[in-house]
């Protein structure tokens, strides 16, 4: 009788095993989803600081030539 409960119990833990492989699966895929999030903004952001670099030259620019 001890096997038998043991051995429903060890199926219910492969069960469980074989689902937290998935969860694991699943957030690792999630994971490199927003790493690569992640390296887009850092483009942009240094596109963006790149375009504020520039405007802030050109403003410097533009107050010269207007005094």
């Amino acid at each position: 009788m001890n096997c038998a409960a043991n051995e429903r119990k060890n199926a219910a833990k492969s069960v469980n095993c074989a689902a937290n492989e998935r969860k694991n699966a699943a957030k690792s895929a999630n994971c490199a989803a927003n790493q690569r999030k992640n390296a887009a903004k850092s483009v942009n952001c240094a596109a963006n600081q790149a375009k504020n670099a520039a405007k802030t030259r050109n403003t410097a620019a533009n107050q010269q030539n207007f005094c």
